[in-house]
């Protein structure tokens, strides 16, 4: 249904020139936009158009994926928790291997859990020839010493009393 011409002059009416202006404000965005739309070349208009059936395929092959590796994750904690089990004694391996695809998980997640802890035997090792080195513990003192504040002792010394008791400040 068409619109009769607008009459462009100002509106007293403080709500109802609120509403004109929402009003028109939209009208004008939606013709921009399009406008700009209409001027992309075909290429570019029709590069992200996705059909009912192309949008459904695209949102179904993300979610089989996340569904996978949902199912993956859960394997790996599950095969954790039954070598941890095996490994306390908690439990027997061999009523729990039900096909070679439970085996080969297995022994996927212990060579992980090997993998991490030769990574950080490697980096203890690293990191004790590192603290080993003069100049590291040279920088290490410096900063240690210029953020740390010194400790003092203090002896209060209370009328009546005959012992000195030392207090430690600055911790």
């Amino acid at each position: 249904m068409a619109r009769k011409k607008v009459k462009l002059a100002w509106i007293s009416n403080d709500s109802s020139r609120r509403a004109t202006f929402k009003k028109r404000n939209k009208g004008l965005m939606k013709k921009r936009v399009m406008g700009r739309f209409a001027e992309l070349p075909h290429k570019e208009r029709t590069k992200r158009m996705l059909n009912q059936e192309g949008f459904l395929r695209h949102t179904s092959s993300k979610l089989k994926e996340q569904v996978k590796r949902q199912q993956r994750e859960n394997r790996e904690q599950d095969m954790t928790l039954l070598m941890y089990q095996c490994l306390g004694g908690d439990k027997a391996l061999h009523q729990y291997l039900d096909s070679p695809k439970d085996l080969h998980c297995l022994g996927t997640s212990v060579d992980h859990i090997i993998n991490q802890d030769y990574e950080t035997m490697n980096l203890d090792v690293a990191m004790e020839a590192l603290q080993s080195q003069s100049w590291f513990k040279s920088i290490i003192n410096s900063q240690s010493s210029a953020h740390d504040p010194p400790h003092q002792i203090n002896y209060n010394y209370n009328a009546g009393d005959d012992d000195l008791e030392p207090l430690l400040w600055g911790y």
